[in-house]
């Protein structure tokens, strides 16, 4: 057959053909995938180191204003004896998280939290405070890579403001309290005598899994009881990520990045530590003075 001057004759993809491309171009996704992912979660960890930065600027700004770093949850002991701020005879349960508020550029929620009056009694009974500000989200207080929610909504069947961040309360449970940030705590610098570049002060805790076997963990307000590890703090007790697969491990540090957790030193470095650490050594990170002497982590 003769065609027109001029013209010339396109043969189109075959079927054959077009499955190869097909094949080649999902292949090409299947290998870029992978690394789309870990890029995105390099990021999410770097995401995560500064918000601990940050919060270790913003306790080291409370401890050169009031000598002192934060308590970690305000209540009056049997005793008599109360914390250096809030309305400790009403058992506020305001949390260190609430406390640092004017120094991670927080002020005007911390004066709104103020002026509800939930400073001056069991926060949990004002509903000013309850129902609407204490669901707000805090961006320094997530880290991206547990996406749950920002707010916690299995916190004895209420919502409250997601956190990702718990104090250190020691490297042992109670009643006698060993890290830094714990119930009616006032410890300054000179008391961290281990050093604070070996003392953890703050450090990771996803609640994706944590939250449904012990309702509580993740909230920045504070407790829900006078118990520090329900909301406010963690222990080194136990290794990190244990609560990922353990029931025992719902007061330890945990995270959702893959091998370990980022903590905030006493000195303010963020640092990442294996989930495979020595223990010994994991366990006296949480003591801010028993003088025992850490190896490499």
């Amino acid at each position: 057959m003769a065609f027109p001057l001029g013209r010339r004759f396109r043969r189109g993809f075959t079927l054959i053909e077009l499955l190869v491309v097909i094949a080649i171009i999902a292949i090409l996704i299947a290998l870029l995938l992978p690394a789309v992912q870990q890029a995105r979660e390099a990021a999410r960890r770097s995401q995560c180191q500064n918000n601990l930065k940050q919060l270790g600027l913003a306790m080291h700004n409370y401890h050169d204003t009031h000598g002192v770093f934060p308590p970690g949850l305000s209540f009056n002991l049997p005793n008599g004896t109360a914390p250096h701020v809030a309305n400790a005879a009403a058992k506020s349960l305001i949390g260190w998280q609430v406390m640092i508020f004017p120094y991670i550029e927080q002020a005007p929620l911390y004066n709104q939290i103020q002026q509800t009056g939930a400073f001056d009694q069991r926060w949990l009974s004002v509903p000013a405070f309850t129902g609407s500000i204490a669901k707000i989200r805090i961006p320094a207080y997530r880290c991206p890579s547990d996406t749950l929610g920002d707010v916690n909504t299995s916190t004895n069947g209420l919502g409250y403001g997601a956190t990702n961040y718990a104090g250190n309360y020691g490297g042992d449970f109670g009643p006698n309290w060993t890290g830094i940030l714990f119930p009616n705590s006032s410890v300054k610098i000179r008391d961290i005598t281990d050093g604070t570049s070996q003392t953890v002060m703050i450090g990771e805790r996803e609640y994706t899994s944590a939250i449904r076997k012990n309702g509580g963990h993740g909230i920045w307000p504070g407790g829900i009881s006078n118990i520090a590890d329900y909301s406010i703090a963690a222990t080194t007790k136990n290794h990190p990520n244990t609560v990922l697969n353990s029931a025992f491990g719902t007061s330890a540090f945990s995270s959702m990045h893959e091998g370990g957790v980022y903590f905030m030193f006493g000195d303010g470095h963020a640092q990442f530590l294996s989930e495979n650490m020595d223990t010994a050594n994991y366990q006296r990170l949480g003591f801010r003075s028993d003088g025992q002497v850490i190896g490499e982590f």
